[in-house]
């Protein structure tokens, strides 16, 4: 996957982006995901959702830690942390317009779009998205890459249960 320019992080963070919305949904009866790139939404919320959008669909988090200056993403990063949610926003240089860039889910109290919820079975993640681009269930994880941006979304397991799912963008 090609890296996009650090100004392409600024502009998606300068608030005149929207969110990677979904465009459509994968029928459990349709064949696998070819290029294994997926749209995965929790409560409504997914990459380059900005802040405003997260709090108002989410409400105010349990706790936020804020953090420096991230040289080679250009921006400041934030931590919004719910139970079993850890978001981490990204800010444009001057330290305004935060958007979403990371999201570690391990409580099945979120709604996560399309149809999968925490404690489902493994095999379910293939049942919704097809076959990842790297399949290591050896690990315990199966990874896909996102929808209209570079990163991956890696989904876990534990005696067959999904426990965790990890959204993470590529900054730089």
């Amino acid at each position: 996957m090609d890296q996009p320019p650090k100004e392409n992080v600024a502009n998606r963070l300068s608030g005149n982006a929207t969110p990677v919305l979904p465009d459509e949904r994968q029928s459990t009866n349709s064949t696998p995901n070819v290029s294994a790139n997926i749209t995965l939404l929790v409560n409504g919320v997914g990459f380059n959702t900005p802040e405003a959008k997260v709090l108002s669909l989410l409400g105010k988090p349990q706790q936020i830690k804020k953090k420096e200056f991230d040289d080679c993403a250009g921006g400041y990063h934030r931590d919004l942390i719910y139970d079993g949610l850890r978001i981490d926003l990204l800010s444009d240089a001057n330290g305004r317009n935060y958007a979403i860039t990371q999201m570690d889910l391990t409580s099945p109290r979120w709604t996560i779009f399309p149809d999968l919820q925490i404690g489902d079975s493994f095999t379910r993640i293939r049942e919704v998205f097809g076959e990842p681009i790297y399949p290591k269930e050896e690990e315990g994880c199966l990874f896909y890459g996102i929808k209209g941006a570079d990163g991956l979304v890696t989904f876990c397991q534990a005696d067959g249960i999904l426990v965790r799912i990890y959204l993470n963008q590529t900054l730089c």
